[in-house]
């Protein structure tokens, strides 16, 4: 005989279907499961705020995104040089500029009659600002 058939004989149940007999005689009983009451729940441990992420922008990325207003301005950028951060002041005029223009390591918000520098120094990482008449 094939030994297909002998096997298909030999078991009393073909592969795939549900064993013989009363349901009862092969499962369990479920249990029952009753919901716990609000009050039961306790209060999930709430997680510390996460530190806010802070970006520091290149000098060109801060040319690019500056609105030159009147004032003064606390900078923090990425210096040019070391790649570090540095933090500089300046103070703008009450008039509206005419042109911000950026030259490797200078940042010059022209006014026309006036001028504003930021030069980035290649020693020690130093920031000058000018104000040009």
């Amino acid at each position: 005989m094939n030994s297909l058939l002998v096997t298909m004989l030999l078991l009393p149940q073909a592969v795939g279907q549900p064993p013989a007999g009363p349901p009862s005689e092969q499962l369990p009983a479920p249990i029952p499961v009753r919901p716990l009451p609000p009050q039961a729940i306790p209060n999930p441990v709430p997680f510390p705020p996460a530190p806010p992420v802070v970006v520091i922008p290149t000098l060109d990325e801060f040319a690019r995104c500056f609105v030159p207003t009147p004032g003064i301005h606390e900078v923090t950028v990425i210096h040019p040089v070391s790649k570090r951060p540095v933090t500089f002041c300046f103070t703008l005029p009450d008039c509206p500029p005419r042109k911000v223009q950026l030259h490797n390591r200078r940042l010059v918000i022209d006014y026309g009659n006036k001028e504003v520098r930021v030069i980035f120094r290649i020693l020690c990482s130093k920031v000058d600002v000018q104000y040009a008449n």
